[in-house]
């Protein structure tokens, strides 16, 4: 809890190793220079034996996290909160603070309050009704996505092929905010701005200005978006290529080829990219000052090829640390 201070080391490579009974090892070589202090402030020992709890009977194939609970999904795909059978067969948009769910079957949208859960509201017929009424504007138009609000609970985006709406399910009450000069092809949002790709321009509509401005991207192919919470931009193309771009200079730079999974860290200055022929590699976006310094553009490799499949990568907030599904196994690495 307090830290330890090792003085009077001559400089060169030195060893530490931390046990602890009960718990896993932690090892490194750390490089003592003339004049300097080495730190490792991010040493982690992890139990290897873990309590598990069971908290759903049968064959669990997915589970979603609310304020309220886990929503489970079994293998028939049906959805299950506190035991009873909710509409839709996937979620498509849930989070640990929220007690509002929305799920989909097929072409259809459901929104529930988890207070209420009995009582689902269909998204479809409520949107292109109030889109009618409200905004009169005639004609059904099929759902493309949803996703949260960041200013509001009582609030949700819709967007369809070409618009993006807002839509308070308290008031009833339906805004148009943007439209793109056409069809949509991938979306994504930050904090404060929705960002809207049409093929050949990048559209972002800030959410508290209400304005939408426009960027020309330089590849067309096939692609989606990876978008930070501050406004980070990162597009994959199905070839694998990954680009980052800058709004300010209108432009995008190749940053790596063959990346199969592109996660950003909490922070949004590193990336950890998995490759198509199976290696882990992080990826520094920008300047990074930690235990060591790290320039951008710098890559640091955490596993090499051929080492196997690694799923489910998450980044652990507030640690330096990887985790994923290795094999059968729970993955951790620090970075």
């Amino acid at each position: 809890d307090t830290g330890a201070l090792i003085r009077d080391l001559l400089p060169g490579a030195y060893e530490v190793r931390l046990e602890k009974e009960g718990w896993s090892s932690w090892q490194k070589t750390l490089q003592v220079k003339p004049g300097l202090i080495t730190s490792a402030s991010q040493i982690k020992l992890w139990p290897k034996e873990i309590e598990l709890e069971k908290i759903s009977d049968g064959e669990t194939k997915n589970f979603y996290l609310t304020a309220l609970g886990a929503v489970f999904q079994n293998s028939d795909d049906d959805l299950a909160f506190n035991e009873l059978t909710l509409r839709g067969r996937e979620v498509v948009l849930n989070g640990p603070d929220s007690k509002i769910l929305v799920t989909s079957d097929k072409n259809s949208f459901f929104l529930a309050d988890l207070d209420t859960p009995k009582t689902a509201i269909n998204l479809n017929q409520l949107f292109n009704s109030l889109k009618q009424r409200q905004l009169n504007l005639p004609g059904e138009v099929p759902i493309l996505g949803v996703l949260t609000h960041p200013f509001s609970p009582q609030k949700i985006l819709i967007l369809t092929k070409s618009t993006l709406y807002a839509l308070d399910f308290r008031k009833l009450a339906l805004e148009k905010l943007a439209a793109a000069a056409e069809q949509i092809e991938d979306y994504a949002k930050s904090n404060n701005d929705v960002f809207l790709w049409d093929g050949e321009v990048l559209s972002v509509v800030n959410l508290l200005l209400k304005i939408k401005s426009t960027y020309p991207l330089l590849s067309t192919e096939d692609a989606r978006l990876i978008v930070g919470q501050s406004g980070v931009v990162l597009i994959l193309s199905k070839k694998g290529g990954l680009y980052s771009y800058d709004r300010n200079a209108v432009g995008s730079t190749l940053l790596a080829e063959n990346v199969k999974e592109v996660i950003l860290s909490p922070e949004e200055k590193r990336a950890a990219l998995h490759f198509g022929d199976g290696s882990l590699q992080v990826f520094y976006l920008r300047d990074y000052q930690s235990d060591i310094e790290y320039k951008a553009f710098t890559k640091k490799t955490i596993l090499p090829r051929g080492r196997g499949e690694v799923r489910d990568l998450t980044w652990l907030p507030k640690m330096n640390y990887l985790s994923g599904i290795y094999g059968n196994n729970l993955w951790l690495t620090e970075t």
